[in-house]
């Protein structure tokens, strides 16, 4: 197996999918939340 720099584990992959996905919910409910 190799590794390099740049390289993400499957893991880390869907946990940022996860993050990035939860923060564009997030500022929906908010501008929802807003008017």
């Amino acid at each position: 197996m190799q590794s390099s720099n740049s390289g993400q584990t499957a893991l880390e992959q869907i946990i940022q999918s996860i993050i990035n996905f939860n923060s564009e919910e997030i500022e929906y409910a908010r501008a929802e939340f807003a008017r």
